[in-house]
């Protein structure tokens, strides 16, 4: 990030902070992942972070946008992209909504402050936006978890990882030596 560090940061935990001219100068050079600006500070994922975590022999989980899958899914990274959706149907997600509102009924949910302010309006956007991103990004997924479920969704996503860890991988023969 170009922002200033706060006093209870360090840098390189978190984020790592550079000026905003060298990151203009990164960017340009196209080492960056994704990127965008918020309230007058860039950010972004630089690919050599990603590099240097996968070198260290760790998973890598990136939330990235949709864009960026094309720029991950070559033969340096071979990602193993999850897609988790929205459900289909509005009554799916105000069913979400009910259950935040009344955790104790419902064991397997934690309370998500931010789904009990959503409007209708919110939810179709929202479903709308997932059925257009699988609609145009669904070559690149490897597992869609509907989110119909937050305690199901995360089940499925941990099992997921797990299987990854278990079966064997192909990588680029380039990391191995």
């Amino acid at each position: 990030t170009s922002r200033t560090m706060r006093d209870n940061e360090e840098n390189g935990r978190g984020y790592y902070f550079e000026t905003r001219q060298q990151m203009e100068i990164d960017i340009r050079r196209g080492e960056y992942l994704e990127w965008g600006e918020y309230n007058g500070n860039l950010y972004g994922t630089k690919l050599s972070t990603i590099r240097q975590v996968i070198q260290s022999g760790k998973m890598c989980i990136i939330d990235c946008s949709p864009k960026a899958l094309k720029l991950l899914s070559n033969q340096e990274f071979m990602p193993y992209v999850v897609f988790v959706k929205a459900p289909s149907m509005i009554d799916d997600l105000y069913s979400m909504k009910l259950k935040s509102l009344n955790p104790t009924k419902f064991k397997n949910v934690t309370v998500n402050q931010s789904i009990i302010n959503i409007s209708e309006a919110d939810f179709v956007s929202l479903i709308e936006e997932s059925e257009t991103i699988e609609r145009d990004y669904h070559a690149f997924f490897d597992l869609t978890v509907v989110n119909e479920d937050m305690g199901r969704c995360f089940s499925n996503l941990v099992e997921a990882l797990d299987s990854l860890k278990a079966e064997p991988q192909w990588v680029p023969v380039n990391w191995l030596y």
